[in-house]
């Protein structure tokens, strides 16, 4: 959109105004020490220079003078003198950019004026506006990406193509028992590439499969839907924001056609549909709480969910007409809860998964999506910053520091790792099934072993910092949290992770080496790389179980690592490094001891490709 943005004059002039004046700390990295002074020195912003006028005006007492100093500011300092060089004091007004009016307190006779200023200063609400106006035109890239893949597998199929996949077909008399005539097989939308699960019924219909009783393959049918949303926004010099949202659908559909003298028909049976889901999601709500070590943390989320059940299964029943022909009554108790609505007890697949995304997403369970596949009204954005402009925007910070970047990124998201069709289920006219499983719950359209929310900081907060002296210093904080409500055991599964980072780095340019072998040696010129890098990283798995109302820690380790590295290149190809590397490990649980593993050696590393 910058190209859309630079068509209007006021706009273009923003974008200069506010252009870029960081540098990436990956092209920083790629270049020498000599190379990088001279970038740095070329992204200092050009800033206009304080520029003087003076001149000799007569200072009489209360007789305004006026002073046309021609800097084209508002923001100047105005000093006038008499004719003994004192300071005298006066009254002034600010005409125009260009122009003052000095109006003096006693008579000074001839003296002298001075005003300094920046030429191209603007007043405090042009800033203002220019700044949000920057702001509200900060978004460079919008895409927006839907796609549907499908594919058809129909066997039995019988028209043999004549012409680009196509032609003509006339059933045999003899097989189906009736002439039905000709048709276009398969069809325009066919070859156009449209996928319809209802085209095998249509072939079956005019007589393009085969009526043979041995025929033991199934119809297949799939279809794949996705939603994808970019946006990058740079509403400050320097900043970038990546937003994204995504949705993900895949169904495949079994079914098998057979058929049947007597009616002359085929008949459709077997059917099965199977899948997985995927949505974006926001749980930043609940993300941040105390992890501990040995022991279970309180979570206040998985007790929003316990009573949110409640909600959910009261919104569920008032779906349902009272007057349906089977006797159903919303209002009505469960058998087993009395606290919940007939048809949908606490343990019901239908009310667990709107409760549970209630909980996590921090949301209000009345309003949350009861459908076990949210639509896209309910996707929720995930995102990347980055800045980049803290050296430039500081005084003096550029003296001793080439860069200076922070990063943040978050995602979460829903998961229904598969589905398959629950042969109990019978819809009705309502679109209801009345059918009940052994709990007295009113059974799902899919049988679901799990579904999950996935959450990551990766960043939660990374800053990165290159000094002149080509030291580099690093530290980093990550966050993920993974989340499985099981129906098999009806117990939700917290895998947690934190880890802190701190590194440093140090670049010796043009280090020499020289390498000898029993008849001969050979000497380099090269950079030297050192890294070293510490981090304490804790991991914890926890069981909450929904029935029994108990929580428990079954694994877990806090995990202490050093790695040190040295980095030098014999040629554009071939590397050589040298490590050290030691992990500490401490578990929280009896299941398991304290271990330590040590990695020392040479590596060498020769890269075949360009």
């Amino acid at each position: 959109l910058q190209s859309l943005y630079n068509k209007v004059s006021y706009f273009q002039e923003l974008n200069q105004k506010f252009r870029r004046t960081g540098g990436s700390r990956y092209s920083l990295n790629r270049q020498t020490s000599g190379a990088r002074g001279q970038q740095q020195q070329q992204q200092q912003p050009q800033r206009p220079a304080e520029q003087t006028y003076s001149g000799n005006i007569t200072l009489t007492a209360s007789q305004p003078q006026t002073i046309t100093h021609k800097l084209n500011t508002r923001k100047i300092s105005v000093v006038v003198t008499g004719e003994n060089g004192e300071a005298v004091r006066g009254r002034t007004n600010i005409v125009d950019a260009n122009t003052i009016e000095f109006t003096p307190m006693a008579d000074a006779g001839q003296g002298s004026v001075t005003v300094k200023g920046v030429p191209g200063d603007q007043t405090l609400f042009k800033d203002i506006l220019d700044l949000t106006t920057r702001m509200l035109i900060g978004v460079r890239t919008i895409s927006v990406n839907y796609s549907v893949n499908g594919g058809t597998v129909l066997p039995g199929y019988l028209p043999e193509p004549s012409l680009f996949g196509a032609g003509t077909y006339h059933p045999e008399v003899n097989m189906f028992g009736r002439d039905l005539g000709d048709s276009f097989a398969p069809g325009f939308p066919f070859l156009a590439g449209w996928q319809d699960y209802g085209f095998a019924q249509k072939a079956a219909t005019r007589g393009w499969v085969t009526t043979d009783s041995t025929l033991n393959m199934p119809y297949l049918f799939t279809k794949n839907e996705r939603l994808s949303m970019r946006a990058t926004v740079e509403p400050l010099p320097d900043l970038r924001i990546d937003v994204t949202a995504d949705r993900s659908f895949s169904k495949n559909i079994s079914e098998f056609y057979n058929y049947n003298p007597s009616s002359g028909d085929f008949r459709a049976n077997s059917f099965t549909e199977t899948g997985n889901f995927s949505m974006s999601t926001l749980t930043w709500g609940t993300a941040f709480f105390a992890m501990g070590k040995g022991e279970v943390h309180q979570s206040e989320a998985f007790e929003n969910f316990k009573e949110y059940r409640q909600v959910i299964a009261h919104r569920l029943a008032a779906q349902r007409d009272p007057n349906n022909g089977f006797g159903y009554d919303p209002t009505a108790p469960h058998a087993e809860h009395p606290g919940f609505p007939d048809g949908y007890g606490p343990n019901s697949v239908e009310v667990l998964v709107p409760a549970f995304l209630a909980a996590y997403q921090n949301k209000d369970p009345h309003s949350v999506s009861l459908g076990l596949f949210p639509s896209i009204k309910f996707i929720r954005p995930n995102w990347r910053i980055q800045y980049e402009g803290m050296v430039s925007k500081i005084p003096g910070l550029n003296r001793i520091m080439r860069s200076l970047n922070f990063t943040h990124s978050y995602r979460s998201s829903y998961n229904v790792g598969s589905f398959i069709t629950n042969l109990n289920y019978q819809e009705q006219a309502d679109g209801f099934s009345y059918v009940r499983d052994i709990a007295n719950n009113f059974i799902t359209p899919y049988d679901f072993n799990s579904v999950s929310i996935m959450e990551t900081f990766s960043p939660l907060i990374n800053m990165d910092i290159m000094w002149h002296s080509d030291l580099t210093t690093r530290g980093e904080i990550k966050k993920s949290r993974n989340l499985t409500l099981s129906f098999a055991n009806n117990q939700i599964t917290e895998v947690l992770s934190d880890e802190y980072t701190i590194g440093v780095g140090y670049r010796f340019t043009q280090m020499d080496l020289i390498i000898k072998t029993k008849n001969a040696q050979q000497a380099y010129s090269n950079d030297l790389n050192l890294r070293a890098d510490l981090s304490y990283r804790k991991n914890k798995t926890v069981l909450r179980k929904i029935v029994e109302n108990d929580d428990q820690i079954t694994a877990g380790q806090s995990a202490f690592t050093i790695k040190t590295t040295a980095d030098y290149m014999l040629s554009d190809r071939f590397q050589l490094r040298l490590f050290f590397d030691k992990v500490l490990n401490n578990p929280f649980t009896s299941l398991s001891f304290p271990t330590s593993n040590t990695n020392v050696g040479v590596s060498f590393r020769f890269t075949l490709a360009q």
